[in-house]
């Protein structure tokens, strides 16, 4: 139904009246004092305008409202409100607003706002833009105005003639009382599944989602889920939580209760794989108003299977580094996760670094490598040493979540090697005739293994005559120029044998004392020679 109130929401005359003076040929009002409370409503009933002047940026405006029906914004339908200069200049341009409010709580349609303009008033626009502006009467079709909502348009123009302007304001809107039937629909909608593949040891989690996707209250809201052979239910969480007892694990039930529309309900069934397969659990869904719904789960419960090979080299020399290497594949079905490869470090070998991140704990280097793939290989190595010939047994070993630890064993025999120096001084050089020039001989081991049997000869020129011999060992024979010492039966690493071989010079020479060296672990004679001037 329009309403269009018999002088609903007219704003005529002094109400909304802007007036025009030339310039310098009038004052504005000063006084802005409140005035006596107006009546609502006229002897007529119908509302009445409240107007009041105000002051802003130095120029006066006239503020005119109206509440409809009763006058009294607080009691009333529409408000309109409508702020104008208290007066402009001929041929200047100049704007006033009028705004329409809904002040009730329901929404009012069709509203029209019209604005009749009397006088010499020239239309440049408005904002927003008006429905039609013929003969002086301006129209906007505002539309749908929300309860508390407003709308407000902007009239911009000027005044051809001095004079007076009246601006009169009409609103007329549209309400309506409806009744609504709600119409609604029961369904229901159950997802299940698992978040991967599991393996043996798991408790698989078996979610199970349900949700009202109708628009009807669901009630008796049931779950079943009869459990296949193999799986067995261990544990309920979510809106329902229990723990399953063994022989009441296979048929669950769980009791929703009610759904509201668009509601959602999740549940979480942890079950437990008696080994190895392909499962399928079909969980189902029914309620009292007939929506059922039902879904299946695939999975598969694979395990892994490790294996582990330790690698040493077979012999090394004591000190060198030794290197193990191991190398671990899943031949397995399944990935296995917290993996974990170590190496037991072997008495007597010193740890000095590893791969991959390996350290040293509790005797072992230890890898954690997280996920092992099907089908995957891991390597690591770690680097050892011994400071005794020795046998270094190495184990190495690898496990995961739901597959046992499974080792791997080399061997390394570690031993020394002797490594023999030979020095030869003389003591006075040079050395008259006549006279005797001793020679120091000094024998090292600086190798890591023990020298056998070392065997030292010295070797005198003709201009020269052995005299004597003392140190490590006796002289064994003097054979022509040869002088030949006894054996030393062993040399450890570190050790050292010193003798000292005395000579007469015979004549006048340049000579060469040169001595020489063996042992059981030379291969190659070792010769050594010292400059002796005699004169």
């Amino acid at each position: 139904m329009k309403h269009w109130p018999k002088p609903f929401l007219s704003l005529t005359g002094a109400l909304l009246s802007a007036l025009l003076f030339l310039a310098g040929c009038a004052q504005p009002q000063q006084s802005s004092a409140p005035q006596a409370e107006t009546p609502a409503l006229g002897p007529d009933g119908n509302p009445l305008p409240r107007t009041r002047t105000v002051e802003q940026g130095g120029s006066i405006y006239t503020e005119s409202t109206i509440a409809y029906p009763t006058g009294i914004p607080e009691t009333s339908v529409l408000v309109v409100e409508q702020t104008s200069p208290q007066e402009v200049m001929v041929g200047a341009s100049f704007d006033y607003t009028i705004t329409v409010r809904n002040v009730s709580n329901a929404q009012l349609t069709d509203v029209t706002l019209r604005d009749e303009v009397a006088g010499s008033f020239d239309l440049s626009h408005t904002s927003p833009a008006a429905a039609s502006t013929d003969a002086g009467t301006i129209v906007w079709q505002l539309g749908a105005i929300e309860p508390g909502q407003a709308r407000t348009v902007t009239v911009h123009g000027s005044a051809a003639e001095e004079g007076t302007l009246d601006s009169c304001v009409t609103a007329g809107f549209s309400n309506a009382l409806c009744q609504s039937i709600e119409v609604v629909r029961a369904d229901v909608e159950l997802a299940s599944g698992v978040p991967q593949d599991a393996l043996p040891c798991d408790l698989i989690p078996l979610h199970l989602s349900v949700t009202n996707s109708g628009t009807s209250r669901l009630t008796g809201v049931t779950i079943q889920d009869a459990l296949p052979p193999g799986l067995s239910a261990t544990r309920l969480s979510g809106d329902a939580t229990r723990d399953f007892s063994p022989g009441s694990n296979q048929q669950v039930t769980i009791d929703v209760g009610t759904l509201e529309g668009g509601e959602t309900r999740n549940y979480t069934l942890e079950v437990r794989a008696d080994g190895s397969g392909a499962y399928e659990s079909t969980a189902s869904v029914t309620t009292a108003q007939g929506a059922e719904a039902e879904d299946t789960s695939s999975f598969a419960v694979a395990a892994p299977e490790l294996q582990v090979a330790c690698t040493a080299p077979e012999q090394r020399y004591i000190g060198r580094p030794i290197e193990v290497t191991l190398t671990v594949d899943n031949v397995g079905e399944a990935s296995t996760r917290d993996g974990i490869i170590a190496l037991q470090v072997p008495a007597g070998a010193t740890f000095l670094g590893a791969t991959d991140g390996g350290t040293l704990e509790n005797g072992r280097i230890v890898w954690n490598v997280g996920n092992f793939v099907s089908g995957a290989t891991k390597e690591v190595a770690a680097t050892f040493a011994t400071k005794e010939a020795r046998t270094l047994e190495f184990v190495g070993s690898a496990e995961g979540l739901c597959v046992g630890a499974v080792t791997s064993r080399s061997k390394t025999e570690a031993s020394g090697i002797p490594a023999i120096s030979l020095e030869v001084l003389d003591l006075n050089d040079p050395v008259e005739v006549g006279s005797n020039v001793t020679y120091e001989v000094r024998v090292r081991n600086q190798g890591s293994a023990t020298a056998t049997n070392v065997r030292v000869t010295a070797d005198l020129e003709e201009s020269q005559r052995f005299v004597t011999a003392e140190g490590e060992s006796e002289v064994a024979s003097v054979n022509g120029r040869a002088v030949i010492m006894k054996p030393i039966e062993a040399l450890a690493p570190g050790g050292e044998a010193v003798w000292r071989i005395t000579v007469q010079a015979l004549e006048p020479d340049d000579v060469r004392f040169q001595l020489t060296l063996e042992s059981d672990q030379i291969t190659r004679i070792v010769r050594e020679t010292e400059a002796t001037h005699q004169y």
